[in-house]
């Protein structure tokens, strides 16, 4: 058996997700994030969340910058 049996190739995800657009064109890193921010776009139209907002960019220490997927305000 080789050492390096079980080693991705470079540019493959961890875990095999494929980039993918949700229906309103954004893209994401997996087919379950764009198919939970499709989720979250009905439930800002009902009024159950709002600002929701894609990959906000938040400051940190040290010069360092957080980018979560999706940020949003509950109702």
């Amino acid at each position: 058996m080789s050492r390096h049996q079980g080693a991705r190739r470079p540019g493959t995800n961890k875990f095999s997700a494929k980039k993918t657009a949700c229906a309103h064109g954004h893209m994401h890193a997996s087919k379950r994030e764009a198919l939970r921010c499709n989720d979250l776009h009905i439930l800002q139209r009902a009024g159950q969340i709002s600002d929701l907002k894609q990959q906000p960019k938040f400051r940190c220490a040290f010069f360092l910058a957080f980018f979560p997927d999706l940020e949003l305000r509950e109702v």
